[in-house]
């Protein structure tokens, strides 16, 4: 209860009427009647009136009308129905009306009264309120009068009813803000309800190419394309954006004729032995992917932007001295322009199309953290690198200054086998991590060599890479703001340094502008080319 001075001999709680149950913790849903709010709570003292805990049946025949209302599932009202309804029965109460109805109702009902209301000054008080509502609240005219505040007097259950019933509708988002009511139920219907990633997913393994589809491969960003696409955002000053597209998949036409069952559950027992013909692609289909790419490159080369000449997956525009770069990878596209309202145009443009989401400034894009600022951008995995080290629980290991010992990793034949699977998993956790981390690059492929006959030290040799990301797992790369776009590369390789195989093993990084670093690479040789020296 609200503090009102009170002494210690007064209540301390609020008499409030019980309307339901909480559907998300275990608890009672009140309406408090004197904050004329709603309530959630455990400590609660039930005090059942006799008027609300009795049943009341009534004995009278049902009108026809109100007979067909309740057949006839519609919002058009029934001719014979509409010549008894009067022009004051259509029009819907407001808020404030409702209020001073039922507030002698509540008074009596909370105090325990044992007045009742008559029928007749019911149906009088009801039809004084008619008189004075606004006709605009009217919204098409109902098949059945709307009469419920005169069963009050037979069914005192039914003043729970317009406690529920929110106030006049606001016109805007302005005044929903304004009310109390409305934030309250837009919170909870937010809560109540939780998005279900379920679809229909076709059984796209019984496909055959050449009869069921065609092309199944949709061009797809390679991580190297998006470090330089950030890299060039960074130099020119652009602010990236990501924009994701809802059920891509669905928007794509089909060019094949694709027939599926009826999915289960949902078969038409009318013509169950029927099948569906596809016009677009659904999910599990092997060329959904194609026919998305396809929806959308022709959406955006017919809005005026153009394909990379190299990269299928960079769309360009220019306007008036403005560019625009997109960057497509599946259904999350990253985008930037030297204006933002052209990017805000691109937004609204993808927005008439396609169901679309929008997140602000770009911060993450495929499990990369992005920071951008007006210096450069700068990108880092910690939040992945700190997963990976509490999974396979190498938080509390000892830290070391280098990924790789200087002894060479080899086969141990001799060595104690190890569980293959924990190694495969931890050396494959560590190549998405090298997507900003180039430092260990070649130890977490030296490492990948060794997939078979696995011992305690190689095991010691992918825990030491663990062991030196403890303490530098936000490290990472560092765009800045105009430091040129000149390319630089470099090069090494070790001649027959892999003695195992007597085979060289290869490494290139390329900059841009001297100090933006955005592709890297650790490579053994393929083969080995054997010569036979011969004397003539």
């Amino acid at each position: 209860r609200d503090v009102e001075n009170l002494d210690k001999m007064k209540e301390k709680g609020d008499a409030c009427i019980f309307v339901g149950y909480s559907t998300q913790s275990i608890a009672y849903r009140l309406f408090n009647k004197k904050t004329r709010v709603m309530v959630e709570t455990i400590h609660v003292n039930f005090d059942e009136l006799p008027q609300m805990a009795s049943d009341h049946v009534s004995s009278e025949p049902v009108p026809e009308c109100q007979r067909m209302a309740l057949e006839h599932d519609s919002l058009s009202p029934d001719p014979q129905c509409q010549e008894n309804v009067t022009q004051a029965d259509r029009i819907v109460t407001t808020s404030n009306e409702l209020d001073l109805f039922f507030s002698l109702m509540f008074d009596e009902l909370l105090n325990g009264s044992s007045q009742v209301v008559s029928k007749s000054s019911a149906e009088t008080t009801a039809d004084a309120l008619n008189q004075h509502h606004p006709l605009e609240q009217v919204i098409r005219n109902p098949s059945q009068s709307v009469r419920t505040r005169c069963q009050l007097e037979s069914d005192g259950k039914m003043c729970m009813f317009p406690l529920t019933m929110s106030r006049t509708e606001p016109k805007n988002i302005k005044e929903a803000m304004a009310d109390s009511a409305w934030i309250e139920s837009m919170q909870e219907e937010l809560h109540q309800f939780y998005r279900l990633d379920s679809r229909l997913v076709a059984k796209g393994y019984a496909q055959k190419e050449g009869v069921n589809f065609e092309e199944s491969f949709a061009p797809v960003a390679r991580l190297e394309a998006v470090r330089l696409f950030i890299a060039y955002e960074a130099h020119k000053s652009f602010t990236v954006y990501p924009m994701d597209v809802k059920t891509a998949f669905l928007y794509g036409p089909l060019k094949e004729e694709v027939y599926v069952n009826q999915p289960d559950g949902f078969v038409d027992p009318y013509h169950p032995d029927k099948v569906y013909r596809l016009k677009k692609a659904l999910y599990g289909l092997k060329q959904a992917p194609k026919a998305w790419y396809d929806e959308l490159f022709n959406f955006l080369v017919s809005k005026g932007l153009s394909k990379g000449s190299i990269n299928p997956t960079l769309f360009i525009t220019k306007h008036r001295g403005d560019i625009l770069h997109v960057r497509i990878y599946v259904d999350d596209i990253i985008f930037g322009s030297t204006n933002s309202k052209v990017s805000k145009q691109f937004e609204k443009l993808m927005h008439s199309k396609f169901e679309i989401s929008m997140m602000g400034e770009l911060k993450f894009f495929l499990g990369i953290q992005i920071h951008q600022s007006p210096y450069g951008i700068f990108i880092n995995q910690a939040k992945y690198a700190q997963e990976i080290l509490i999974k396979y629980g190498m938080t509390t290991c000892d830290s070391v200054g280098t990924p790789m010992a200087k002894k060479h990793l080899d086969a141990d034949l001799s060595g104690t086998p190890v569980d293959q699977t924990k190694y495969h998993s931890m050396v494959g956790a560590r190549m998405y991590l090298t997507t900003s981390r180039p430092d260990i690059m070649h130890a977490t492929c030296y490492c990948a060599r060794y997939q078979a006959k696995l011992t305690e030290k190689h095991l010691t040799a992918v825990k030491r890479i663990f062991r030196y990301l403890k303490d530098t797992i936000h490290m990472g790369l560092w765009y800045p703001k105009d430091a040129g776009f000149k390319l630089t590369s470099f090069s090494y390789s070790d001649h027959v340094g892999y003695l195992n195989s007597h085979k060289s093993i290869s490494g290139g990084i390329q900059f841009l502008g001297g100090d933006k670093l955005v592709n890297w690479s650790s490579k053994k040789q393929d083969c080995v080319e054997v010569l036979y020296l011969t004397d003539l």
